[in-house]
């Protein structure tokens, strides 16, 4: 198969993470890829210098750039894409327009959010070219409803999960402990994660009263709270004015994920509004417990009661009552952090997402293949 993934612009999130991932994974399974940027690779510039698929800036010099759709059009004639994926607006824009210019291609959409509001140029955009659009994926199941008002045809939605990095993310109770020195913490104080960019709509004033919560209640526990983002120095000075200062530690981020969740006790995820966040998965695969409110896609992310607690959206005091029994009983705490990697492997491995993505992506060329309408057979398969 020959892919090209559009993407506008790649950040520091985790839908950026997942097309890199997703891009390694089908070129170690010997597909052909090739991954364009319309703006830039920022931090996952050495990343694809690195990778086993192609990689092209097009350093669009802003969101409608009209060269951009001049320049997609020029790499798929050059590199002939049986498939074309966009991911997210405005690539779902461009991409599928150069598609339909440069040649004989399956459009495909994937789109990794379901917060922002309605826009009538989003929806008009796949008004537009919905017909011509073979697939769009979703990467959670709560996403669905958004993307059908957002005028994607709802026939051709197909739900397919983020997924991480078995190898990266593991329990490590030696890395663990190592980051917990390095906090100069003992290996018995209840310690509290939250892991998110320091960004409004993830919530860390609820986070801090969370940890307040918990020393009223009696429960002395340290709240660590990762991450880079722009209100991380708002955070920081939010956490000297608390009243239990000494109790938060605000590092920034961090580069060795996997130590930060092997230190914590559980990993807490209090925001406004999430679509299916990673960091649940990470916690969970190296071994920790989650607690979460209920926003978005985040109750597809564990098992409820099993790996962790689903709490609802903004109830801050059954917030403090869940985190606070699974710091309370050791037991539980571990046979949920025994359950929570075998959890993750079974459902959200990156070799499954791979796995899902390839399967769907080379039925649609077999579909063509057959010059057979609606969608193909194997639509649903898991």
């Amino acid at each position: 198969m020959r892919l090209l993934i559009d993407v506008a612009d790649f950040g520091p999130g985790g839908m950026e993470r997942q097309v890199m991932d997703l891009a390694s994974g089908l070129a170690a399974r010997n597909h052909h890829i090739e991954v364009v940027a319309n703006k830039g690779f920022n931090a996952f510039k050495p990343e694809c210098m690195r990778g086993r698929f192609a990689s092209l800036e097009l350093r669009r010099q802003s969101r409608y750039d009209p060269r951009v759709l001049m320049n997609l059009v020029s790499v798929m004639r050059r590199f002939r894409p049986e498939v074309v994926l966009c991911v997210n607006f405005n690539a779902t824009l461009w991409g599928r327009l150069a598609g339909l210019l440069a040649g004989d291609c399956q459009l495909v959409v994937a789109e990794h959010s379901s917060t922002r509001p309605f826009m009538l140029k989003v929806a008009a955009t796949n008004f537009v070219l919905g017909r011509r659009t073979a697939a769009v994926i979703a990467c959670a199941s709560s996403q669905v409803g958004c993307l059908v008002k957002e005028h994607h045809p709802s026939q051709r939605i197909r739900v397919i999960p983020n997924g991480v990095d078995l190898k990266l993310y593991c329990p490590s109770p030696d890395l663990g402990a190592a980051y917990r020195a390095r906090l100069q913490l003992d290996h018995d104080v209840p310690l509290v994660g939250i892991v998110a960019a320091h960004r409004r709509e993830k919530r860390f004033d609820r986070f801090i009263r969370l940890v307040e919560d918990l020393h009223e209640r009696g429960l002395g526990a340290v709240g660590l709270m990762v991450g880079g983002g722009p209100l991380l120095e708002e955070t920081r000075e939010r956490a000297r004015r608390s009243r239990v200062s000494r109790h938060l530690v605000v590092p920034g981020p961090e580069t060795d994920m996997r130590a930060v969740y092997s230190a914590c006790d559980v990993v807490v995820l209090v925001s406004d509004s999430e679509t299916f966040p990673l960091v649940l998965l990470e916690a969970q695969a190296c071994g920790t417990p989650v607690v979460a409110y209920d926003t978005g896609g985040v109750g597809e992310t564990f098992q409820h009661g099993v790996t962790g607690i689903l709490v609802a959206q903004g109830d801050s005091r059954s917030l403090a009552t869940a985190v606070g029994s699974v710091l309370a009983d050791q037991r539980r705490r571990a046979q949920m952090g025994k359950t929570a990697p075998v959890f993750v492997e079974g459902h959200y491995s990156i070799q499954r997402m791979v796995d899902r993505y390839e399967m769907l992506l080379t039925s649609l060329l077999d579909h063509r293949a057959q010059g057979s309408t609606g969608r193909p057979r194997d639509w649903e398969a898991k």
